[in-house]
């Protein structure tokens, strides 16, 4: 394993614009991709406005991708959701 994926200690579930090819990608383009992933059917989502919001309590599953992101990376990916605003 290279030094440069010994640096991605987080593991991290998007889904929406931050999905391989859609809008806000290009925030991943140095992480490794591990693969597609569906949740238990156990959330609800929502759309507010410009973005969507995922919570506990709900029958839906959510289809995503798991990538394995930096330090540098997870804290650009705060930045982007405005957490923990």
């Amino acid at each position: 394993m290279s030094d440069e994926h010994d640096a991605l200690r987080h593991r991290v579930f998007v889904y929406g614009t931050l999905k391989r090819g859609k809008r806000n990608f290009c925030y991943l383009r140095n992480a490794k991709f591990i693969g597609r992933f569906v949740t238990d059917a156990i959330y609800s989502m929502y759309s507010f406005d410009t973005y969507p919001a995922v919570c506990r309590k709900g029958r839906d599953a959510i289809h995503g991708e798991v990538f394995m992101v930096s330090d540098e990376q997870f804290q650009l990916l705060d930045e982007l959701e405005l957490y923990p605003d």
